[in-house]
């Protein structure tokens, strides 16, 4: 018989998805904080966590947000031990309102996943934006930018272009898109997905990451989270789509 426990666990720190937390322009730091951990027993054992926090802080002039996860996977069968998932990830992005609906941004991203052999990942990026929907309860946004982006591989390294490299730079064409809206006053949404096209060479990244919160009372919130990362040049026996989702609890701080 096979026995599973799901745990949500309150963490005030952590790291998150890659977008940030919804502001108020007061100039105050907010933000969430959470995890969500599950175990399973019997002729196959798992366990995985997941740690998350947000933080930004907004004027009218100005955003400056800050986001990371850590996912950690392991499963054992059979007397065989193996990690599924291996990720954490830390960035953050600076926005300036050049006008009321149009803004610029710049970021800076640093990402692992050894599950990819993927020992850094840097992501330097800058680019103009526009505020179609702002409003208290929704927020709507389309951006576009250059990225430049520099890989280190482990081991022997990974193919790439045809070729075995443990190092991989490339300019990037990157086009997306985020939202927030309040639906309710204890339910909130938010999402973001961005297109990101190798410039020189062939392949594209793709990232989503969507989190539906309920609120139980004013700083904690019960939340489910969903996570894509496709990357076209990842080759065999590495999955080019790496899906999740988490269900767990968030606590909100500052402000």
């Amino acid at each position: 018989m096979k026995k599973t426990i799901s745990l949500s666990l309150m963490a005030m720190m952590g790291c998150s998805i890659a977008f940030s937390a919804v502001a108020a322009p007061d100039g105050k730091w907010t933000g969430n904080g959470g995890a969500a951990a599950k175990l399973s027993s019997g002729n196959t054992r798992s366990d995985s966590i997941k740690l998350t926090a947000d933080a930004a802080r907004e004027t009218a002039q100005d955003k400056l947000s800050v986001f990371g996860q850590i996912l950690r996977e392991h499963s054992e069968n059979a007397g065989v031990k193996s990690t599924t998932a291996d990720q954490w990830q830390l960035g953050t992005r600076y926005d300036y309102n050049i006008s009321t609906s149009t803004f610029g941004f710049g970021g800076l991203d640093f990402s692992s996943d050894k599950l990819k052999s993927l020992t850094m990942r840097n992501v330097v990026s800058a680019g103009l934006g526009s505020h179609l929907v702002k409003t208290a309860d929704n927020q709507f946004d389309v951006f576009g930018g250059i990225n430049y982006r520099a890989d280190r591989y482990s081991g022997l390294g990974v193919t790439i272009d045809n070729k075995l490299e443990t190092e991989f730079s490339t300019a990037e064409a990157m086009i997306g898109e985020e939202s927030n809206h309040k639906l309710s006053e204890s339910t909130t949404f938010k999402q973001k997905l961005s297109i990101n096209q190798n410039l020189g060479s062939k392949g594209y990244r793709a990232i989503f990451d969507a989190s539906l919160l309920v609120a139980m009372n004013s700083t904690m919130s019960l939340t489910v989270s969903v996570q894509d990362r496709f990357d076209s040049i990842a080759e065999a026996p590495v999955q080019k789509n790496d899906f999740t989702l988490f269900t767990g609890v968030n606590v909100k701080f500052g402000g």
